[in-house]
């Protein structure tokens, strides 16, 4: 959606009615908005939203522009508060503009679990589905409406990729011993600007070197964890495509390692260049591990490199 800035003349904003319905995010909009006439959904929603029951949703082009927030928040007070919908994380540029002009700002993510706790798409859809099981018997088109609610989201969700961006190191991650142990050379070289948490989930981890200029590819995940059973680690191969320089000769220490834990490691490879590890196994080789990215943290930090 285009970023925009509330009218501040006398112009009245008009009313949206053109919307695109080909994109998914749009068809959410469009469903979320309908249901906002449903009572006993539109309570609940406003308490996930930290919002007021008596506040209401428009959808207007901002006066003198083609522009427009998701939606106007009204009933707020002296000033209109405004709400962005998307289907994966915030759209932090977009957020910043319309902080400007519009108080209460809220944006509803697509998942669980972002960056802040922010209400989440996923839980709109468990809220429609709730409440309309109560109205089966009482408001059928209401009960419809929810469910077709739910529907749109799902299948917005379904399939969507987010992007990859820079996350914090989760702090619980960090207070396991052993994983501490694993990563403390990378996080040598993260303070050194050369390995960062590229993930797409403020949950999850996946450090990847980076910027080293001696590297052959724009980055290398060396080790990514989403599921907590499972860590995925760089094939030989495609460590050894990405090294160069000083960094070429860690390559065969990397795989004497890979086939002394997981013998036969490459039934093990999950057709991205990775190779899936049982998060317990890493736990058990914990120096091992942390001795050959000790070696890739040496030859990045050494002077002259």
């Amino acid at each position: 959606m285009n970023t925009s800035r509330p009218a501040s003349s006398a112009r009245a904003n008009r009313l949206f009615t053109r919307e695109d319905l080909l994109k998914k995010e749009n068809r959410v909009n469009v469903a979320l908005f309908g249901a906002q006439g449903i009572p006993e959904f539109w309570k609940p929603l406003c308490c996930l939203l930290g919002i007021p029951p008596y506040a209401w949703l428009t959808r207007e082009v901002v006066a003198g522009t083609n522009n427009r927030p998701d939606f106007i928040l009204n009933g707020m007070g002296p000033t209109k508060g405004c709400i962005e919908v998307e289907l994966g994380g915030p759209n932090e540029q977009q957020l910043r503009c319309y902080s400007k002009g519009y108080n209460p700002l809220i944006c509803i993510v697509g998942r669980r679990g972002g960056p802040g706790e922010l209400p989440s798409l996923e839980e709109v859809a468990d809220l429609a589905r709730s409440v309309a099981q109560t109205l089966q018997n009482t408001n059928r088109p209401a009960m419809e409406v929810l469910n077709h609610l739910a529907a749109t989201i799902d299948d917005g969700l379904n399939g969507f990729r987010r992007h990859a961006s820079v996350q914090p190191i989760p702090a619980h991650l960090l207070d396991l011993p052993w994983l501490k142990t694993v990563v403390e050379p990378l996080l040598r070289l993260e303070r050194a600007g050369y390995v960062t948490n590229r993930t797409t989930s403020s949950q999850s981890l996946s450090l990847q070197l980076e910027r080293v200029p001696c590297m052959k590819g724009k980055r290398l995940a060396l080790l990514t964890q989403r599921d907590p059973t499972v860590i995925h680690l760089p094939e030989p191969g495609e460590m050894a495509r990405v090294l160069g320089g000083t960094l070429a000769d860690v390559t065969a220490a990397w795989k004497d390692l890979l086939e002394l834990v997981i013998p036969h490691w490459g039934v093990h490879a999950d057709g991205n260049k990775r190779v899936r590890i049982k998060t317990k196994l890493l736990e058990q080789n914990a120096e091992a591990f942390a001795t050959v990215f000790a070696q890739i943290a040496e030859r990045v930090l050494a002077p002259g490199h």
